[in-house]
Order: structure tokens, then C-alpha cells, then sequence
């Protein structure tokens, strides 16, 4: 009876360590699964970190879709966690990427995009430049915002809001492309007040108010 006492405890503890392993406690830890799944290309692994609220709004397709891109990158590059905020149940995981700049590709690949190609087309040619010789090489910080779901840390990636923000760069690139930058300039900065942070907007707008200056002269 003693050995069958020992027996199980000795299995309770091997399932709660395989359990930490699979869902870690630590959100930084969760942000390096997710990036490390990603780099693999393995999307349904990384699909399970994100939060309960971004898989209704997304199935597994479209989280391929959305980052195939970045994920073609993440085996050349190098990332770390830079820092950890944690406020209860929420936290934001700010990780620092170097390594190909895929945010400038997608730029250049919708850039040249004559309006009615589809968004499949556009990932493949923002891949493709990537994979160029001349590919432009970034340092960046990109935050993650997390939340605890049953006490374990996802990644809140917020689809929603990230479309609504899609739909906004998509018609500043429509105005650029016919030199209405100051519509474009109203399209970015409407932008940049759901996300000041987002990397394409901010490349963007200085690109933006550099054609305004070039025509004030």
C-alpha cells in the first residue's frame, strides 16, 4: 500500500511538471514558445498560446495567413526578452528582434501593389523580397500584451483591432499611390491613435511628412 502511495505521487508529480512545461507560468516563457512554434512553422502549436478572445475572431487559417510573413523571418533572426511588465492578470512582453526587416518588405510588397492583387499575392512577394540579397536588416522592439486565462498567460493579439488597422494603412497606401498625402497623413495618424507604437504606421508617416515638406519647397 506504502508503494502504491509513493507510485502515485511520483506520476501526480511528473503530470504537473509536464504540465508547466507545455503551459508556462512565466508569459516571456509563453512569447518564446509562440516565436520559436512560429519560426518552426508550426502554426497550430502557436495558434493554442493565443487568447480565447483572438480564436473566435480567427481560426486557424487565417492565423496562418496573418503570419506567414513574420514567420519566414524568425529563422534568420535573433530574439530575446527585453523586459516584463506583469499587473496581475495582465501583462505586456516587449521582445527584441534582429533579423530580416519584414515590416519594410510587406511595406515595399504593398507599395507596388496596383490595387487589385489579392492578399495571398502580396505575402508571397513580401517573402520574396525578403529573401533578396539588398533585404533591409531591423533591430526592433515588439510588445505583446498578454492575459491569464485559468491562470495561464496568453497572448493577446486583439484580430479585431489589428484589421480595423489593416483596412486604415490599405487606403493611406491608396492615397499615397495618387499623392494625396495629406488624406493618407489623416489615414495614419487615425492610425497611430489606436496604436502609437505600430511600426508600419510610424514608417509610414515619415515617409509621408518628408513628400508634404518636399512639396512645401
Amino acid at each position: 500500500m506504502k508503494y502504491i502511495k509513493y507510485l502515485l505521487n511520483f506520476i501526480i508529480a511528473i503530470l504537473f511538471v509536464s504540465t508547466c512545461n507545455l503551459s508556462p507560468k512565466d508569459p516571456g516563457e509563453v512569447v518564446l514558445g509562440f516565436n520559436k512554434h512560429l519560426e518552426k512553422g508550426d502554426f497550430k502549436k502557436a495558434y493554442k498560446l493565443i487568447s480565447k478572445r483572438d480564436k473566435e475572431y480567427a481560426d486557424l487559417e487565417y492565423f496562418k495567413t496573418r503570419f506567414l510573413v513574420p514567420s519566414q523571418t524568425l529563422s534568420n533572426s535573433k530574439y530575446f526578452i527585453k523586459k516584463t511588465k506583469i499587473d496581475d492578470e495582465k501583462a505586456v512582453i516587449t521582445l527584441n528582434i534582429k533579423g530580416p526587416n519584414w515590416s519594410e518588405a510587406f511595406l515595399d510588397a504593398l507599395f507596388k501593389d496596383n490595387g487589385d492583387s489579392k492578399s495571398e499575392d502580396i505575402i508571397k512577394r513580401s517573402i520574396e523580397i525578403m529573401k533578396s540579397s539588398d533585404v533591409k536588416q531591423a533591430d526592433l522592439d515588439i510588445h505583446f500584451n498578454m492575459v491569464k486565462e485559468n491562470g495561464i498567460w496568453k497572448i493577446l493579439l486583439d484580430f479585431k483591432k489589428e484589421d480595423e488597422i489593416r483596412n486604415k494603412l490599405l487606403k493611406a497606401v491608396e492615397f499615397i499611390k495618387v499623392n494625396d498625402f495629406k488624406s493618407a497623413e489623416e489615414n495614419i495618424n487615425s492610425v497611430l491613435a489606436i496604436d502609437s507604437s505600430n511600426i508600419i504606421a510610424n514608417r509610414y508617416l515619415s515617409f509621408i511628412k518628408r513628400k508634404l515638406n518636399e512639396k512645401k519647397q
